[in-house]
């Protein structure tokens, strides 16, 4: 007789937290506009589980994200906040992305964005790259290569 396990997909999020910490880079934040997501301690008694948090004065703890599951305190568990969480942990580059335009600060590490390419990015690269957004240098990439078409159009 077999037996066949649904497992549930973990959360884009989850992974970027995960990649993070194996990245050596423990204390990984995401921060939103409403919450804020971070790595649970290895050591404790939820290790890979991401703690999230609202965004406010008091960090008020609003539940975790493990494994494909959002659990949240059922104080807070509204269809709303629910939704927007999954959002984000279903994409949190977009997530990410958004804070640092509409903040001008870095979403991983809350520094300003001061850099040309980090604003244009609206992260910057070294936390980019600890959290495995692969974006940066993809757009680097190709600003170079457009760069390098313009430049040879000109000596034409």
């Amino acid at each position: 007789m077999s037996t066949s396990t649904n497992k549930t997909p973990r959360f884009p999020l989850e992974d970027m937290i995960a990649t993070a910490v194996n990245n050596g880079f423990a204390k990984v934040q995401l921060r939103t506009k409403d919450y804020i997501f971070k790595a649970a301690p290895l050591t404790g008694s939820n290790p890979g589980s991401v703690y999230v948090t609202k965004n406010n004065a008091e960090r008020t703890y609003l539940g975790k994200i493990k494994n494909g599951y959002i659990n949240l305190v059922p104080l807070y568990n509204t269809h709303i906040s629910y939704n927007q969480i999954r959002e984000i942990a279903e994409n949190p580059q977009e997530a990410a992305l958004r804070f640092g335009q509409e903040t001008g600060s870095c979403s991983i590490c809350g520094r300003p964005l001061v850099a040309k390419e980090s604003v244009r990015f609206a992260i910057g690269p070294i936390c980019a790259e600890k959290v495995g957004f692969s974006f940066f240098h993809a757009q680097e990439d190709l600003l170079e290569n457009v760069n390098k078409i313009d430049n040879s159009d000109k000596e034409l």
